[in-house]
């Protein structure tokens, strides 16, 4: 018997051979996958248009969740550095947004889609270039003097930036 045949051999004993409380677990977490989709068709039965509405907002606020969570991923990856500002870079994205739309094109409660779609692209672009410009910044003066610095340095530096970004932010809109 060849070395590659006696591993397969002992994987497919150790399948057979499941500790109890592997099997235990696993049906724990079947159960209450049952109990939640149990919920939600219940749910969805007896109120479908506020299911419907909880649904759409709940993937776009877990979209939101995702994005910023990628953003960290990113950065950690190519500068391995976790940027505590990056949050709140995005929370500037979101005030630049919101004061293009509010404050420049003064929209009305009930604007056509027409006429929402331009200002959507304007007021993203806007933010966009915001917080390019922002982090491009914050790089250049806050965590390229201290590549060759002690890892904990550019940690405090981090939280340090995200501070400052969340005054910015009160001092502009207030709290």
């Amino acid at each position: 018997m060849t070395s590659t045949q006696a591993h397969a051999e002992t994987v497919r004993t150790r399948r057979r051979q499941r500790p109890a409380t592997e099997t235990v677990t696993s049906a724990i977490g079947l159960f209450l996958v049952a109990l939640v989709v149990l919920w939600l068709g219940i749910n969805l039965v007896k109120d479908w248009s506020t299911f419907v509405e909880l649904t759409f907002s709940g993937l776009a606020r877990g979209s939101i969740y995702a994005l910023v969570a990628l953003g960290y991923t990113l950065v950690y990856g190519i500068l391995e550095l976790i940027n505590f500002a990056h949050g709140d870079v995005f929370m500037i994205g979101g005030m630049v947004t919101a004061t293009v739309v509010i404050n420049i094109f003064e929209l009305d409660s009930k604007p056509s889609f027409g006429s929402l779609l331009p200002v959507i692209l304007i007021s993203l672009a806007a933010a966009m270039i915001v917080c390019g410009l922002l982090n491009a910044t914050i790089e250049r003066v806050a965590y390229k003097p201290l590549r060759g610095a002690p890892r904990l340095v550019p940690l405090i530096t981090a939280i340090g930036v995200a501070f400052i970004i969340e005054n910015v932010a009160f001092i502009w809109k207030g709290p």
